[in-house]
């Protein structure tokens, strides 16, 4: 498996909130936003106290930092009437306690070690009254405590009830600051395609008000997903266009593929030459729109890659247009404001990431106290039908 560094050193950008299951070298299982709860390589030789002193004084610089923001949204909220995302402010806390989650599992040592190594670790870095901080810490370890529980009892269940499958349990520290999941656990088929995902929250209580308020969130962010994906796809564009102008001039394509790019070169130039002079007038929206009424049936997200894409535009200069270096830079500038459905987004998103979170069969909202599963619901998957939106 690939994974992602065990100390995560800075607060995740919210731009880097995404779920994507797919394919690393080697055919190994890869994961972009998530963290698996696996053993670790053998060639990892960092001690487990060293790791926890890390994870410690990057929680004290994350609260830190987590106060001095605050403060100003607290302001500007005021200033505007704007109200604070309250589960935003718990991240340093959910990145703390899957960083313990971890080590525990890893290293397969006791919490009473951990506690000791911590209260080492605060003594050295506040140099003062650290009860508050403790408080919060020891609070942090009681949910590491029911988390590891969780994960034990998830993983054999899940052992149990796909014998015959690829398993893996991961966590996501947005996830679990914004939609209350402690645990992802996934089910694979011999494909390698995902195709059954648990949302896990752990709690300390049966608050059946809460149960159905967890469920709810989980559901929150399915319905976000189409929203979450448009933003993806644009930052991926560019590197996707590369791939298909790849496939689209390969030798074994059919050459009706090729004169779709020969047709995007013409309107182009057409399009250059129409707005000659008058630079500001040059919208890569509009040019999309002119593509279309050509009949070029590359998707906006195509378009807006080939347009981001400078490689693609000068390999491909002079062979298919001959283009203005001032207007491609404008259309460059632009390419974001080209507008796309949702039934387009999510058909880019399946077609060039074979095996996501979007794609998934079944999604369920599950709710464990440590070790006991006390509810579990199949959640609604709002996107399966967009693809046909126009």
């Amino acid at each position: 498996m690939i994974l992602k560094d065990d100390i995560i050193y800075t607060m995740r950008a919210e731009n880097e909130f995404r779920l994507i299951f797919g394919k690393g070298e080697n055919n190994a299982p890869a994961f972009s936003g998530v963290t698996p709860v696996v053993e670790e390589p053998q060639a990892e030789k960092t001690p487990a106290s060293e790791k926890i002193r890390v994870a410690i004084k990057h929680y004290l610089h994350n609260i830190a930092e987590r106060d001095k923001q605050e403060a100003k949204k607290r302001i500007s909220s005021t200033i505007q009437g704007e109200g604070q995302n309250k589960r935003v402010l718990r991240l340093p806390e959910a990145q703390l306690q899957n960083i313990l989650l971890r080590i525990i599992n890893q290293h397969n040592i006791p919490l009473d070690k951990i506690e000791i190594t911590i209260k080492k670790t605060l003594a050295e870095e506040i140099k003062g009254n650290s009860e508050e901080i403790q408080l919060q810490v020891a609070g942090i370890l009681r949910g590491v405590e029911s988390c590891k529980e969780a994960y034990v009892a998830l993983e054999a269940k899940m052992r149990t009830d796909h014998p015959n499958n690829e398993t893996w349990i991961a966590t996501n520290d947005q996830f679990d600051a914004r939609y209350k999941v402690d645990l992802i656990g996934a089910v694979e088929n011999k494909e390698g395609i995902v195709e059954t995902l648990y949302l896990v929250q752990v709690k300390s209580s049966r608050d059946q008000e809460e149960i159905i308020q967890i469920t709810k969130t989980h559901q929150e962010y399915l319905e976000m997903l189409p929203q979450l994906i448009g933003p993806l796809n644009k930052k991926e564009a560019s590197s996707v266009a590369g791939k298909e102008i790849k496939e689209i001039l390969d030798k074994d394509r059919n050459e009706k593929n090729e004169e779709q790019l020969v047709l995007f070169g013409l309107v182009l130039d057409q399009y250059i030459e129409d707005n000659k002079g008058n630079l500001g007038e040059i919208q890569a929206a509009n040019f999309y729109g002119k593509l279309k009424k050509e009949g070029v049936e590359f998707s906006p997200f195509t378009v807006m890659g080939i347009l981001k894409n400078t490689e693609i535009l000068n390999k491909y200069r002079s062979k298919y247009f001959t283009g203005d270096l001032n207007s491609e830079k404008q259309l460059t500038k632009t390419a974001d404001n080209i507008p796309f459905t949702e039934g387009e987004s999510i058909a880019f998103y399946n077609k060039n990431n074979v095996n996501t979170i979007a794609n998934t069969a079944q999604i369920y909202s599950v709710v464990m106290i440590k070790n006991v599963e006390v509810s579990r619901k199949k959640l609604e998957s709002p996107y399966k039908n967009l693809e046909t939106k126009n």
